[in-house]
């Protein structure tokens, strides 16, 4: 986490995903060790889990939301897990244990020691509730993040 005068700033490189989506269908390709991953939106995007870096979650499979974001040769991905518990009536994959920041164009969520940021937009009534002195939204905080990759409060 990058600071000046000892506050966290956001991540040097901030990343809008390429694609985002719950994962449908996996399937190999041939004589690589790369998959295709298809999304419920129809969309479908290689990726070699070899060649990128995973910034968090359990690895990405079906019915598991899966963020991919790529600058120049990089590729980064997020996977998430449905969430449960979680007092929200939509469909809900649950982010946490990662610094955040509101911007005035969404949600910047860091990864280190990847040291990059992810911007996924948030919803119109999300206001987490923010750290005073960091500046950041509170770190005990869990994000509910829904397959079309927009933030919401996970309480509802």
């Amino acid at each position: 986490m990058p600071l000046f005068s000892g506050v966290p700033t956001l991540p040097g490189r901030i990343l809008d995903p390429e694609a985002l989506g719950v994962v449908v269908e996996v399937r190999d390709l041939p004589d690589t060790q790369a998959n295709v991953y298809v999304i419920d939106e129809g969309g479908e995007f290689e990726l070699d889990r070899r060649e990128a870096t995973e910034l968090t979650g359990p690895g990405p499979a079906e019915d598991r939301m899966l963020i991919v974001a790529r600058e120049g040769d990089e590729t980064f991905y997020v996977s998430l897990v449905p969430a449960e518990g979680m007092a929200i009536d939509v469909d809900c994959y649950r982010l946490s244990g990662t610094t955040a920041w509101k911007t005035s164009d969404g949600i910047v969520f860091e990864f280190p020691p990847a040291e990059v940021g992810i911007r996924l937009p948030a919803a119109p009534d999300y206001d987490p509730r923010i750290d005073a002195e960091t500046g950041f939204i509170r770190s005990e905080q869990s994000f509910c993040i829904t397959p079309d990759g927009v933030v919401h409060d996970p309480s509802g």
